[in-house]
């Protein structure tokens, strides 16, 4: 059997939902708060790619607003409510801080969301790494 971390981390929480998701394979709708993580590291991954970072700003409104372009289909989207606005600029500040504390950075860029795949016994442990990078340190 293939695992990623979080579908331990299902199990864990609750094997009857876990075996729907993962074995069934039933629908699901995603929660707004996992939907925010799927458009923020959207833009990180393009700015990571060298992009902008108002272009990544840019991206991240367009995505919350729109998450069918991620294919995204939260099951709380609280698109009118304070909790949209709020999650919407604290994405902002996100981004806006993330290029402020890597522009100080001598880094090179390896990869982003690289696959990975490990075995382990009769099973395997699958998932993503967010950024592979070399940082080299500067004298200030």
């Amino acid at each position: 059997m293939r695992f990623s971390a979080s579908s331990m981390q299902s199990w864990m929480n609750c094997p009857l939902q876990a075996k729907f998701k993962h074995i069934e394979r039933r629908p699901s709708l995603q929660h707004a708060k996992a939907s925010f993580g799927t458009c923020i590291h959207d833009a990180l991954e393009m700015y990571n790619n060298g992009v902008d970072v108002d272009t990544c700003v840019e991206r991240f409104k367009l995505t919350w607003e729109n998450p069918e372009i991620l294919d995204v289909v939260p099951d709380i989207w609280p698109a009118y409510g304070a909790g949209f606005a709020a999650l919407r600029k604290k994405g902002i500040e996100m981004l806006r801080t993330y290029d402020r504390v890597n522009s100080y950075e001598d880094r090179e860029v390896i990869g982003t969301e690289i696959e990975f795949l490990v075995p382990f016994g009769d099973h395997e442990l699958k998932g993503f790494i967010d950024l592979l990078e070399i940082k080299r340190s500067k004298t200030r």
